[in-house]
């Protein structure tokens, strides 16, 4: 799941070396390619999350256990 999650924040952020804490606004992300972003993930993994959700820890960390935590309650 977090290699899926990386490859999507570089493929958005259009940059190579990010790591699991970085915070997707301090890379350039704004709240149009967060919605795009959280879009994307959503087709690659038929997870949903709620921008509010991801605001909250817009990381690749936050976001993996986000999806981890909504497979857990399927």
């Amino acid at each position: 799941m977090k290699n899926v999650l990386r490859n999507i924040f570089k493929e958005h952020l259009s940059q190579n070396n990010i790591n699991d804490t970085s915070n997707f606004f301090d890379l350039g992300g704004d709240s149009l390619s967060a919605v795009l972003l959280l879009i994307k993930v959503e087709k690659e993994t038929g997870i949903k999350i709620q921008n509010e959700q991801f605001y909250a820890e817009p990381t690749i960390n936050g976001l993996t256990e986000i999806c981890e935590k909504k497979n857990e309650n399927k």
